[in-house]
C-alpha cells in the first residue's frame, strides 16, 4: 500500500493527465473549428483540416501538471511536517478575532446573531475566502467578455453600420460608359419606381498607404457622391470619437476609422491613393469616419477633379426606399433597366452579415460553460471542504435546535456573500479581457464595437449568482444527511 503522500500525489497527477487530455480534444478540435468559423465573416475560406501539435500539446500540459504537482506538495508538505498523533485528530478551527465591521456600530448592532457569525466566519477561514472570491471573479469575467463579445460584434455593429451609418435602402451598380439613352432609360425608371429619393455615387476600388509607409497598401473603396450635401441622407459621416457630423471639402478627404488605424494615420496627415501601378495622388486627411465595415475614402467632386483634373463618372445609385414598394418587383424592374448590372438592398447584405456570424454564438456558449463549470467546481470543492472541515460546528448547532432551514442559510447565506464579494472584481476584469479579446480578433476590414450592453452586465450577474445557488442546492442534501450522533463522538 503506498504512502498517504504518495496516494494522493498519484490522484491528483491522474487527474491532471485525464484533464490534460480532455483539454487537447476541446483546444485542438473545438475551439479552433469555432474561431475558423468566425474568420469566415471576412474571407472564403476551404474546410478547416484539425492539426495535433505535439510542442503545443506537451507544453499545455507541462503547465497544467507543474500547477497541480505544486499544490500537491504544498499540501503534502503539511501532513509530513505532522505528528502521527496529531493527524488523528481533527483539526482544530481557526481562532475567532475581530472583524473591521465590528467597530462599525450603527450596521453591526443591526445585525441578527446568525449573521454577525457569519460575517466572522467569512474572515475566519482567509484561504477559502479568497479561493472562493478568486474563482467567482473569474467567472464573472469570463461571463462579461462572451456576453460582451456578442455585443461589440453581432449586436452592435449590425446596428450602427446598417442603421446609423449605411442609410441608404438600396444600390444600384451601373454599367460602364453609358450611352446617352441608356442614362436617359435609367431616369425615367427611377422616376416610375416612387423611389422617394436617390443619389448619383461614383465608387472604385483604390489601394492606399500612408505617404511616409513602406508596408503594403490597403484595399479600399473611393466614394465620391454628386451632392456631398445630400450624403448624410444616404451614408453618414461623423467622427468616430465625437460623434459630430463631417463634411467633405474641396481640401482634402475623409477615411473610416478602421482605415485611418491601419495606415496610423490622423487628421492633418497625408495619404497616397493608388488607382493602378501608374497613377498616384498625394492627398490630405480632413477627418476620420466612424465605421465598422469595409474601408472607405470620401472626396468630394471638386476635389476629385483636383486631384485627377476631370470629374467623376457615376457608376452607382443609392436610393431611398418608399415603404411600400416590394423589393422584389423593384429589382426586377431595376435589373431590367438597360445600363443597371446589379441591385444589393441594404436589408440583405445586414442578414448575410448576421448569417456569418452565427459562429459568434457558438464561442460565446464555449466561454458560458467554462465559466458555468469553473463556478461550479470552485463552488463546489470549497464548500464541501468547508462543510467537512465544520462538521462537528454544524452538527452542534442542529443539536441546539436549528432546523434545516436555518442550517441551510447558516452555511449557504456565507456562499452568497463570497459570490458577492468576488462578482465587483469579476466585472472590471470582464471589461479588460474583453478589450483584450476585441483587439486580438480584430482582423481585416472590419471594425467592433469597444463597449458592452448593460443587461449583459447585469445577465453576468445572475448567472453567477445562479452557478452559486445550484451548488448550495445540492449542498442542502448533504447538510441533511449529517448525522449528530455520529459527529459529535469523541475521536481520542
Amino acid at each position: 500500500m503506498l504512502p498517504l503522500p504518495l496516494n494522493i500525489f498519484c490522484m491528483r497527477q491522474t487527474a491532471s493527465v485525464l484533464g490534460s487530455l480532455l483539454g487537447w480534444a476541446i483546444g485542438f478540435m473545438l475551439i479552433p473549428q469555432v474561431i475558423f468559423n468566425a474568420y469566415r465573416v471576412l474571407y472564403t475560406l476551404p474546410e478547416m483540416t484539425p492539426a495535433f501539435h505535439v510542442s503545443i500539446a506537451a507544453l499545455s500540459a507541462l503547465f497544467a501538471i507543474s500547477v497541480t504537482t505544486v499544490a500537491t506538495f504544498l499540501s503534502c508538505l503539511t501532513i509530513l511536517r505532522s505528528a502521527p498523533a496529531e493527524l488523528m485528530l481533527p483539526s482544530a478551527p481557526p481562532p475567532g478575532k475581530r472583524i473591521f465591521l465590528e467597530n462599525v456600530d450603527f450596521i453591526w448592532k443591526k445585525l441578527q446573531f446568525s449573521q454577525k457569525i457569519t460575517f466572522r466566519n467569512l474572515f475566519r477561514y482567509k484561504k477559502r475566502f479568497w479561493m472562493t472570491v478568486l474563482g467567482v471573479a473569474c467567472c464573472t469575467a469570463m461571463l462579461v467578455a462572451g456576453l460582451g463579445l456578442r455585443d461589440s460584434i453581432a449586436t452592435q455593429v449590425a446596428e450602427k453600420q446598417f442603421g446609423d451609418i449605411m442609410r441608404y435602402d438600396v444600390s444600384l451598380q451601373l454599367k460602364e460608359n453609358l450611352t446617352m439613352e441608356q442614362k436617359s432609360a435609367l431616369v425615367t425608371t427611377l422616376a416610375n419606381t416612387n423611389l422617394s429619393t436617390y443619389l448619383d455615387n461614383t465608387v472604385n476600388n483604390i489601394s492606399v498607404q500612408g505617404s511616409t509607409d513602406n508596408s503594403d497598401p490597403i484595399d479600399s473603396l473611393l466614394m465620391v457622391p454628386a451632392d456631398p450635401a445630400a450624403l448624410s441622407n444616404y451614408f453618414m459621416l461623423r467622427s468616430y470619437d465625437t460623434g459630430e457630423p463631417l463634411v467633405l471639402s474641396d481640401h482634402g478627404v475623409i477615411l473610416t476609422q478602421k482605415l485611418a488605424k491601419n495606415l496610423d494615420v490622423t487628421t492633418g496627415d497625408t495619404i497616397v491613393i493608388k488607382e493602378d501601378e501608374t497613377t498616384t495622388q498625394l492627398v490630405l486627411v480632413e477627418g476620420i469616419a466612424e465605421n465598422y465595415l469595409q474601408h472607405y475614402v470620401f472626396l468630394s467632386p471638386s476635389y476629385y477633379q483636383t486631384i485627377y483634373g476631370e470629374l467623376p463618372q457615376p457608376n452607382q445609385v443609392l436610393g431611398l426606399l418608399d415603404s411600400t414598394l416590394s423589393q422584389e418587383d423593384l429589382a426586377a424592374t431595376l435589373m431590367a433597366t438597360a445600363g443597371v448590372s446589379a441591385v444589393r438592398f441594404t436589408s440583405d447584405n445586414e442578414q448575410d452579415f448576421q448569417n456569418t456570424l452565427g459562429s459568434i454564438n457558438y464561442l460565446i456558449w464555449i466561454i458560458i460553460i467554462a465559466a458555468a463549470l469553473l463556478a461550479l467546481v470552485v463552488q463546489y470543492t470549497l464548500t464541501t471542504i468547508n462543510i467537512s472541515e465544520r462538521f462537528r460546528e454544524i452538527a452542534t448547532i442542529k443539536v441546539l435546535g436549528f432546523y434545516d432551514r436555518e442550517v441551510s442559510a447558516y452555511i449557504t447565506r456565507e456562499s452568497y456573500l463570497l459570490t458577492l464579494f468576488g462578482i465587483l472584481p469579476g466585472l472590471i476584469g470582464g471589461i479588460f479581457l474583453h478589450g483584450y479579446i476585441l483587439d486580438a480578433a480584430e482582423v481585416g476590414n472590419v471594425m467592433y464595437v469597444e463597449s458592452i450592453l448593460a443587461q449583459s452586465f447585469i445577465l453576468s450577474i445572475l448567472l453567477t449568482f445562479m452557478f452559486t445557488w445550484l451548488v448550495n442546492l445540492i449542498m442542502i442534501g448533504t447538510l441533511k444527511k449529517i448525522n449528530m450522533v455520529e459527529a459529535l463522538k469523541s475521536n481520542e
